[in-house]
């Protein structure tokens, strides 16, 4: 009987580790690709970083199988910032990207943590470097579900990796600022 269960045991330990780990080949289909692949903007929905900013949009100008380059703007105040940044995708990570400035001033990775099934929303892990490693994580949502609130599943996630409920940076004017 003990070791039957110690059999059973490993075998459910087996079991995890196959779906856990990075090396086994049906592991994971988190691909930050499939996610930016878009015309639409992305909109940073809600983050757990401690900001003063809103509106904080992704518009995603040349994709190549290697890289992707892009726009990111946000509003701080009256004042809106806006950067062109390009993001180099991982080769053996499928869920990250590098991202870096022209002048090399921003530097960090973006890893997919969680991406609903069709692509309107996900949890993104946002790791930098400028004041020690610091690491938040956001609520992207495609422009093309942003006027409902995001799927529960997104939300679920985000709030899990967050820890807490996080700062709303999407508000409904934001669209209209885009434009503007």
């Amino acid at each position: 009987m003990r070791k039957k269960q110690l059999l059973a045991t490993f075998v459910l330990f087996g079991c995890v580790t196959m779906f856990e780990c990075n090396w086994w080949p049906w592991r994971d289909a988190r691909d930050i690709r499939k996610f930016v692949n878009t015309t639409a903007p992305v909109w940073t929905y809600l983050t757990s970083e401690m900001t003063n900013i809103e509106c904080k949009v992704d518009e995603y100008i040349v994709m190549a199988a290697e890289y992707v380059k892009f726009l990111r703007s946000y509003y701080r105040g009256r004042e809106r910032f806006s950067y062109k940044l390009l993001a180099k995708f991982d080769s053996v990570r499928k869920k990250r990207m590098t991202i870096s400035s022209p002048g090399g001033t921003i530097k960090q990775t973006e890893d997919i943590v969680y991406m609903s099934r069709d692509l309107s929303c996900a949890v993104v892990k946002v790791t930098t470097s400028t004041k020690g490693i610091q690491k938040t994580y956001d609520l992207r949502i495609r422009d093309s579900a942003i006027h409902v609130r995001p799927q529960s599943k997104c939300m679920e996630h985000f709030r899990w990796k967050a820890g807490r409920q996080g700062y709303l940076l999407y508000r409904d004017y934001c669209r209209n600022l885009q434009r503007s």
